[in-house]
């Protein structure tokens, strides 16, 4: 009977999180340069957290919220960025286009501007199926006081 409870118990933990991850589409990921988690808390909108790793500029945390105008193809983007290395912490806005979806394959450009910063990134995505992701990217991280940095990015992801 204990035996039953367990696995009842389990599988209910399991369902239950399948349709929470379901419903809430979270996202997660690593690259070169960062790392980050996202879930989408309402149809359009989404909030999460991402670690950037930058040569000069230290390691950044960024807690953000993404709102879709249209779709994936154009999103408005407003977060705050701290622990950035010789630079105040700032808030700042953007917006990311994709475009649809070809052969599993999608481009995206974005831009983000804050008080003590600009930030470009260009890549592509494409889709490995059963949830997972692959990511190739050029970032440009250019802040008010200081160099610039770029460089190429690689990355995976998950979506639950």
């Amino acid at each position: 009977m204990k035996k039953l409870i367990i696995a009842a118990a389990v599988g209910l933990t399991l369902a239950a999180s399948m349709h929470v991850s379901a419903n809430a589409g979270i996202e997660a990921g690593l690259g070169t340069k960062e790392s980050y988690i996202d879930a989408t808390v309402l149809p359009k909108l989404s909030i999460g957290y991402s670690h950037l790793d930058r040569d000069e500029y230290g390691d950044q945390n960024d807690i953000h919220a993404h709102y879709k105008l249209l779709g994936d193809n154009l999103q408005l983007r407003a977060g705050w960025r701290n622990d950035m290395k010789h630079q105040d912490d700032s808030f700042y806005g953007g917006a990311k286009i994709k475009t649809d979806s070809f052969l599993g394959f999608q481009p995206y450009l974005s831009y983000d501007w804050g008080q003590e910063f600009k930030e470009t990134n260009v890549g592509v995505d494409y889709n490995i199926g059963m949830g997972f992701g692959l990511n190739l990217n050029y970032h440009k991280y250019d802040p008010d006081h200081g160099s610039d940095e770029s460089g190429l990015g690689v990355g995976v992801n998950y979506k639950f």
